[in-house]
């Protein structure tokens, strides 16, 4: 049985005195930031114990590493205003050693490229002043893009029904490939104290860990974990705020929020687009900051059931063309759910068109879709990965691998509850636990909380 500590409880009601405080708790403690000038003073931090030292602070370096990908040539970038340019990744290379680094890979959530934490976050500030005072030891610390045309790749191999190469089948992209190849090249580029990182390799189970942590905030959580099941070269995640129970999202009306993620869909659409349905212009909603979940599950459904076939295939083209009546059987709106996307090549007539699309779990009602929500639970689904006995969680709780889970009672997602029953779900099988449900929302308090999690990290 595993030590899941739970800290700043008085953040949201329930019961957790089935679970023990282990030796590692802390006092609940937050740190002072400011956007632009960084980390501000940390004195009476039980949970990290370190002080800017007075004088010059010797400064790591921050380097840009443009990726060749084998699987993804181009991607979205920030910088780029967008648009797709060469994959890169930043590296983070610690001042005043010469020693083999160990390597944290730190993934970013929706909306975000390889310059969030960097530049958004000031991670870099955080890291000079927690290494010069020895609150961790130096890391290499990796940061990729997770931008996809869709908003997020959820660095999630795009898979197509009945494929299985990533090389030749992706719609949307091969994005948990690509994670991969960042490890491989930035392993092979820098001196590190791992044993070397190969994707075939770690695919194979033939890489081993020492040496190397990943973790990430929301959707970045979420690949941390499946990328973790997928390849067990880790010995630490940090898992911040992730979406961790996608049946839970689409099916109970969230505790905080009062409602499923479809009905939030519904208003998000109403509210934007003056419409009581989904449509095919719902997806347009994913471009629009004040929209969150139009963006969460259309990029979701882009990475865990694209599609890809002629423009009748798609329920939603009868809404598109009048005269393709036949791609919607029942003549019933409310029903659809299959989204033409992105047109891939001109046929003889509009019908015959190829589009790459997505299928949502949820009706233009706001039903569900059984067969979709299957396929994300079976597959994607974090939650019912943990409490289905799969071999892949009891591998990674018998190699010892230590678990950091926070969240915000206030997540914007409805995830405070459900990062609290994937805690639970995986405290019986982990020795090393510890979950803490913090005051506020979903990417509050980010700096501080990497802070802590950083000095966590042995």
């Amino acid at each position: 049985m595993g030590k899941l500590h739970r800290r700043d409880s008085q953040a949201r009601g329930g019961d957790w005195g089935r679970y023990r405080p282990g030796p590692r708790r802390r006092r609940r403690c937050w740190l002072g930031f400011a956007l632009g000038l960084g980390l501000g003073a940390l004195s009476g931090c039980e949970s990290a114990r370190f002080v800017a030292p007075p004088g010059p602070r010797q400064h790591g370096e921050l380097i840009h590493i443009a990726l060749d990908d084998p699987y993804e040539s181009q991607q979205p970038t920030l910088a780029a205003g967008g648009t797709a340019a060469a994959p890169g990744y930043f590296a983070y290379l610690p001042a005043g050693t010469t020693d083999p680094l160990p390597v944290l890979y730190l993934l970013p959530d929706m909306g975000q490229d390889e310059s969030a934490f960097p530049y958004f976050v000031m991670l870099p500030t955080l890291l000079d002043e927690m290494i010069e005072s020895k609150a961790m030891q130096p890391h290499l610390v990796i940061m990729p893009n997770g931008l996809s045309d869709m908003g997020g790749s959820f660095f999630t191999d795009s898979m197509l029904p009945g494929e299985s190469d990533p090389l030749e089948s992706t719609a949307f992209g091969a994005w948990g490939m690509q994670l991969l190849q960042i490890m491989e090249d930035a392993e092979g580029r820098f001196d590190v104290a791992t044993s070397g990182f190969t994707v075939a390799g770690a695919l194979a189970g033939e890489v081993e860990p020492g040496n190397r942590a990943l973790g990430g905030i929301g959707m970045g959580a979420y690949g941390a974990f499946m990328t973790a099941l997928r390849a067990p070269v880790f010995d630490e995640l940090i898992l911040h705020s992730g979406f961790f129970d996608l049946r839970g999202g689409l099916l109970t009306p969230d505790p905080f929020m009062g409602q499923r993620w479809g009905e939030l869909l519904l208003e998000e659409n109403q509210t934007f687009l003056g419409q009581n349905h989904l449509g095919p212009s719902s997806p347009a909603l994913r471009n629009n900051p004040d929209a969150p979940i139009s963006r969460l599950l259309f990029a979701m459904a882009a990475a865990f059931s694209p599609a890809r076939g002629p423009l009748c295939s798609f329920d939603m083209a009868a809404q598109i063309d009048s005269t393709l009546t036949a791609a919607d059987p029942d003549g019933d709106p409310l029903n659809n759910y299959q989204y033409p996307l992105q047109l891939l090549e001109r046929g003889a007539t509009p019908a015959e068109d190829i589009w790459l699309g997505a299928w949502l779990p949820v009706q233009a009602d706001g039903g569900i879709v059984d067969a979709v929500l299957l396929r994300w639970t079976l597959f994607h689904d974090p939650l019912y990965l943990a409490t289905s006995g799969q071999p892949e969680i009891s591998a990674l709780a018998a190699r010892g691998v230590r678990l950091w889970i926070d969240v915000g009672a206030s997540d914007e997602f409805g995830l405070a509850d459900d990062n609290e029953r994937f805690a639970a779900a995986l405290n019986p099988l982990f020795n090393d636990l510890s979950f803490t449900v913090f005051g506020g929302a979903h990417s509050d308090r980010l700096l501080d909380r990497l802070a802590l999690s950083l000095a966590w990290l042995e």
